[in-house]
């Protein structure tokens, strides 16, 4: 019992479980680097999601907004005059929407006007992906990033608010020590990450009663019925066949797939903890990278924009490479220091 504890104890005092550790689900310090580096990569995920032209002219299945708002003025066929501006040829209205947001998206980048710029490009991905999705077929491949927008522009303008405030009542708001909007701008980003996978792991469980792990071996048919919706999309041949060992694997060894497809809606239940710290971001981010490469390979479905979602903001590269080079240098230093001095 006494090795035990002395075991437990050697545990808890070893450097790496004290940087796992160490957090405390709040934002901490951020570099303005490291953010600029997120915001450019993240501009760049964003103007892939945006499409250059719509060919559905009608909204029969309205979904979100699109309930209440008619937005079929995004359909291509709709031109609209600019000749007020000097354009002599008629626009359709995506190509006004991706002029804006590409001018938004410098601004975002950069950094300038986020009140502004921010809140143009939410709204251009909820009314663009609302459309996609109004037209009887519920696409999530760009949830991930438009959650991102809103909350990145709830924290834009709030703190924006609450500057206002602060000057009309002579009392000038302060971040925290040590914090600044960028250090809520990442937390939050990665909050909807982790909201995505919690509501994905939780729907599985509550929609099918508890039902789905025991159910998860049957998953076999959704793999199957993926590669015949490729195979139609395409009419590539090369496609049948190629998900069926999968398909085979789950139900010859149902136990196995059981826990292997469990880990992953753990993971998405979990994914909150990514709040906790640098080191739990990272780790939750590399088990979602590795989470949708295997759904990837076994389902044919594809993610990429919550994969980069997720190495930009949680797996964060370029900040473990800073610190990496910052703790060599470290221990450069403290080795020349600590080297003997020549005696006479």
């Amino acid at each position: 019992m006494s090795a035990s504890i002395e075991l437990a104890r050697r545990i808890r005092s070893a450097p790496w479980v004290k940087r796992l550790c160490a957090g405390t689900f709040r934002p901490a310090p951020v570099a303005s680097w490291e953010v600029l580096i997120m915001r450019v990569l993240f501009a760049c995920v964003v103007w892939q999601t945006m499409p250059e032209n719509f060919h559905y002219a009608e909204q029969k299945y309205p979904n979100g907004i699109a309930r209440w708002y008619d937005l079929t003025w995004l359909w291509s066929g709709h031109e609209y005059s600019l000749a007020w501006m000097g354009i002599e040829n008629p626009v359709s209205a995506m190509e006004i929407i991706r002029v804006v947001v590409a001018i938004s998206l410098l601004f975002y980048a950069a950094g300038f006007l986020l009140p502004i710029s921010l809140p143009l490009i939410t709204a251009a991905s909820v009314i663009v992906r609302t459309y996609y999705n109004s037209q009887g077929s519920i696409h999530h491949g760009c949830q991930m990033v438009t959650s991102i927008l809103l909350f990145q522009s709830i924290v834009v303008l709030g703190f924006a608010g609450r500057r206002l405030y602060g000057r009309v009542v002579a009392k000038p708001f302060r971040f925290p020590e040590g914090l600044s909007i960028w250090s809520y701008f990442l937390y939050y980003s990665q909050g909807a990450i982790a909201g995505c996978y919690v509501i994905a792991g939780l729907t599985k469980i509550v929609r099918t009663g508890g039902d789905w792990f025991w159910n998860s071996p049957y998953m076999a048919l959704e793999v199957i019925k993926t590669e015949k919706q490729e195979f139609y999309s395409t009419l590539d041949h090369s496609v049948l066949g190629t998900q069926t060992v999968y398909a085979e694997w789950m139900l010859n060894y149902p136990n196995l797939a059981r826990l292997f497809l469990g880990a992953g809606v753990f993971l998405e239940l979990f994914a909150i903890m990514a709040l906790f710290s640098r080191s739990t971001a990272l780790m939750i981010g590399a088990g979602m990278i590795l989470f949708h490469r295997s759904v990837d390979i076994v389902m044919n479905l594809h993610f990429r924009f919550n994969e980069y979602a997720v190495w930009i903001f949680c797996i964060n590269l370029p900040f473990w490479a800073a610190l990496a080079m910052r703790n060599a240098r470290d221990r450069g230093l403290t080795g020349v220091t600590d080297l003997p001095r020549k005696t006479s």
